[in-house]
């Protein structure tokens, strides 16, 4: 594992999700960048059951866009596993360059949410959930996690996502999900592909709605 020191990263929440209860989730994000760089310097895996969806997902986009200050950008791998000691495929990190200046049309963008039955409001708007409930019910979360990576991919390898001008919207959030979202981000860069958008709407509670999260592209 290359241990590259980094540039010092640090998280701002985008300002959709700075509301009520959400006006520390900047310290929640960068306490779990910093747990973050620390088990990559380890080499030992996260607990991805703990953290907050919202700073998972934050804390992540910040690891992936890092720069090392030693030298051309490189790659480390982030080991993964869960509360049952389970453990699956690590998660590239420092990889990715700035995304571009893209801003999401929600009318155009294709809605996909992680697992049905997590939020019965979400129903009338995900256009494809990529697990049905039932599906979790005899599943470890490393299964549950490499089958999240599987169905993101097929919605990423789509041809009709090779055009210019590609959205989506994520609700809710699978880690393997987001392996798949940086793998294909990466393979796309290296192939000089089209850009694709993707960007995270989180449910921030009753009073506060929802927000949208760091774009992905």
């Amino acid at each position: 594992m290359s241990r590259q020191r980094s540039m010092a990263s640090k998280a701002n929440a985008p300002d959709s999700l700075r509301r009520g209860k959400n006006i520390d989730l900047d310290i929640r994000i960068n306490q779990l960048v910093q747990l973050m760089h620390a088990r990559l310097d380890e080499g030992k895996p996260l607990n991805f059951s703990e953290p907050s969806h919202i700073a998972i997902t934050e804390a992540l986009h910040v690891l992936a866009y890092e720069k090392s200050d030693t030298g051309p950008p490189g790659v480390d791998s982030l080991k993964v596993s869960y509360g049952d000691n389970s453990k699956t495929q690590p998660l590239l990190v420092r990889c990715l360059s700035d995304p571009p200046d893209v801003q999401i049309n929600t009318n155009d963008a294709l809605n996909v949410g992680t697992l049905s039955f997590r939020h019965l409001d979400y129903d009338s708007y995900v256009d494809v959930y990529l697990i049905r409930d039932r599906e979790t019910r005899s599943k470890s979360p490393n299964e549950i996690d490499k089958l999240a990576y599987e169905r993101m991919n097929e919605i990423l390898n789509d041809p009709f996502f090779e055009r210019e001008g590609a959205q989506i919207l994520i609700f809710q959030l699978a880690v393997g999900l987001y392996r798949a979202v940086i793998h294909h981000l990466c393979a796309r860069r290296l192939k000089g592909m089209p850009t694709v958008a993707i960007q995270p709407k989180y449910y921030l509670g009753e009073r506060e709605g929802r927000g949208l999260g760091s774009l992905w592209a």
